[in-house]
């Protein structure tokens, strides 16, 4: 269907599109244009293209921000990406006679690094707790850029004397425990913390600075210390020790108020100095005699002592509100007895002299020519022999000087020479009472070692010297004599044997079976073996010696020689008992022992054979070998009529097996 409207509208389109065009043609500008922030002033933003003389103006100049200078769009204020706008539409009016038309050109602000980094505060204040683990994230310190151009990086610049942190990383301002932290070591530490926008610096890069300070908090890990104490630290853990307390009570006596103890009365303290928590206390244990203030630590007694200490006491401290952490200590009384008297010295006065040649820790003597050593004793009355072992002794008014428990005084040190006045002082360690004297001292500048009670090393040298040489020549004459000895053993063998057989006659008894000794004073008379016969004078008996032999030892004896049977036998039994005597005629002949009597003996009288050890031991093999058919074990005994000279001659075959060789012969004797 044809409309007439839409056939008369083209044309006029098309006339208005070419007027348009016509228009825009007046003038052109870039439709976007980028300009970094902080261009200068007076800086031509663009230029306006036109087509002939046209007049140009801003529709908009933004507060002033923009100008026309003729064709030109100038910059009249500087721009800030961090202050908005970032971006601007400028309309330009483009007026040629009567036509006008507006365009417009957008300015985007270009954002570049012209801000350094920024802290929030320049100084950050921290509190962290002692004692944490090592790496524990204690807080974040963070700075902005302005520009927001990228990441910033953290460096911390430490005190040399406490580098106690560390960054978790350089783009992450985090920061962690790098040492252990101990409140009683450092309270606070302080660094500086630097941000800069690149990680490496050159001229173009900026940066910022801020303080950090971290306060350490003091945490409840302490239980309470008693005091006074000596801190101790082990594997980092800080202990305090404490030696106790002492106190003294008297028996049977009940002290009132609180007890003093020392070295200070009984106290505790927090371990942790920045609590200061309260303390409590407790006696641990059953005591009826001592009482516990639980707020003070005073201790007081509810009844006399019955016995003898030392007495200890346990008590323990703790906090109030936290009875987790706690100590304990102990306290000790000495039980002192009540003493009647007090110590005594015996002398108000005593003297004493030491020379310097005596040397240090030298006892003090008597006197200058004395060797005994000076002392200075106290006696207590209430003791039986006067000693009180509880009296202890200590010099007064001189450091050169000790003494000793027995009250022995000792040069200390090097003292002046000359006069020196000390004083001694003797305390009762369990009753207190104590007794002064004064001791009047000469130090002599030399000396002999032996009048200052002392020896010197050459001295004791001399002397161990001398008591070598002597025991060596002691030695020697002891190994000549055991040789002397032992070269005359056979002589000594002899000896034995004839001590033997004297103690075996002077052991026997008289009896009609004993063999008789005789003193021999009629034989003595006898010139010629026949006259004491017929001497007056009798022969005195001596002991008789009783001897077990074998029977055939023993033989009777019927006849006398030359015609003197009967007078002896009108003598009674007890002269025929004792008459016999040996002679000193000794016969051997054939292995053949004989042994005369002076006159006959009774047939019941046992003969004791005295055999010679001496030649049995030297001739004992030759005796076996020629035994004239002798039986062993037995004794021959025959008699020679033609020899015995008015006596009787026993004779005797020896064997080697008889038991006779065990006494000596007649010459042996």
């Amino acid at each position: 269907m044809d409309r007439p409207g839409l056939r008369f509208s083209a044309p006029l389109l098309l006339l208005l599109a070419f007027l348009s065009q016509g228009l825009c043609q007046l003038c052109q500008v870039p439709s976007d244009l980028l300009l970094p922030e902080n261009t200068a002033v007076e800086h031509v933003i663009v230029t306006v293209t036109t087509q002939g003389v046209v007049n140009l103006n801003l529709a908009n100049d933004f507060d002033g921000t923009f100008r026309m200078d003729g064709k030109n769009v100038v910059l009249n204020k500087p721009l800030d990406y961090e202050t908005p706008p970032i971006s601007y539409s400028v309309k330009i009016q483009c007026t040629k006679d009567l036509d006008t038309m507006e365009t417009s050109i957008i300015v985007i602000v270009e954002n570049v690094n012209d801000n350094p980094p920024v802290f929030e505060q320049n100084l950050y204040t921290l509190e962290v707790d002692e004692l944490l683990p090592l790496f524990t994230d204690v807080g974040q310190i963070a700075a902005t850029d302005p520009d927001n151009l990228g990441l910033l990086y953290y460096t911390i610049i430490p005190d040399p004397t406490q580098d106690y942190f560390a960054l978790q990383a350089p783009s992450l301002p985090n920061i962690l425990v790098k040492q252990r932290l101990d409140f009683d070591t450092v309270q606070r530490v302080q660094f500086t913390l630097i941000v800069q926008d690149t990680q490496t610096s050159t001229p173009q890069t900026l940066s910022a600075t801020t303080t950090v300070i971290i306060n350490i908090k003091d945490i409840d890990n302490r239980p309470p210390w008693f005091q006074p104490c000596t801190p101790e630290t082990y594997n980092q853990a800080t202990v305090c020790l404490n030696a106790g307390y002492n106190g003294q009570v008297t028996l049977t006596q009940q002290t009132t108020g609180p007890l003093p103890l020392t070295p200070e009365n009984l106290r505790a303290v927090d371990g942790d100095k920045n609590l200061n928590a309260h303390i409590s206390y407790k006696l641990l244990g059953v005591s009826d005699i001592f009482d516990l203030n639980q707020g003070t630590g005073e201790i007081t007694m509810n009844k006399p002592v019955d016995v003898e200490g030392p007495i200890i006491l346990t008590v323990m401290a703790f906090q109030t509100e936290n009875a987790d952490q706690f100590s304990t200590t102990t306290v000790t009384f000495e039980v002192k007895i009540m003493s009647v008297h007090p110590p005594i010295f015996e002398k108000d006065t005593y003297e004493g002299y030491i020379s310097l040649d005596a040397g240090v820790n030298s006892l003090v003597l008597e006197g200058e020519f004395s060797t005994k050593p000076l002392r200075v004793q106290a006696t207590d009355q209430d003791y039986a022999d006067g000693f009180n072992p509880d009296v202890q002794y200590e010099i007064q008014g001189s450091s050169d000087f000790s003494i000793t428990q027995q009250g022995f005084i000792l040069m200390a040190r090097t003292a002046p020479a000359g006069p020196v006045s000390i004083k001694v002082r003797a305390v009762d360690s369990k009753s207190g009472d104590e007794a002064v004297t004064a001791v009047q001292l000469v130090v002599s500048p030399d000396g002999p070692a032996l009048a200052a009670g002392m020896y010197r090393m050459e001295d004791m040298i001399a002397v161990g010297v001398s008591l070598g040489i002597l025991l060596l020549i002691c030695m020697v004459l002891i190994a000549l004599m055991a040789v002397y000895i032992n070269s005359h053993k056979k002589d000594n063998r002899k000896i034995k044997e004839v001590s033997h057989f004297h103690s075996n006659l002077s052991a026997v008894s008289l009896g009609p079976k004993g063999g008789v000794q005789y003193i021999n004073k009629g034989f003595q008379k006898d010139e010629d073996g026949a006259g004491s016969m017929a001497s007056d004078e009798p022969d005195w008996p001596a002991r008789a010696v009783e001897a077990p032999v074998s029977k055939a030892a023993a033989v009777p004896l019927y006849e006398t020689a030359r015609g003197e049977t009967s007078s002896l036998a009108s003598k009674s039994e007890s002269e025929k008992e004792v008459k016999p005597i040996l002679t000193k005629e000794r016969k051997d002949e054939d292995g053949y022992k004989a042994v005369w009597f002076k006159q006959d003996i009774d047939p019941k009288v046992e003969v004791t054979i005295i055999p010679d050890r001496a030649a049995q031991d030297d001739d004992e093999d030759e005796d076996a070998d020629e035994d004239d058919g002798s039986e062993r074990g037995g004794d021959n005994l025959s008699l020679d009529e033609d020899d015995m000279r008015g006596g009787v001659n026993l004779s005797y075959d020896q064997d080697e097996n008889s038991d006779l060789d065990d006494f000596p012969q007649t010459s042996d004797l």
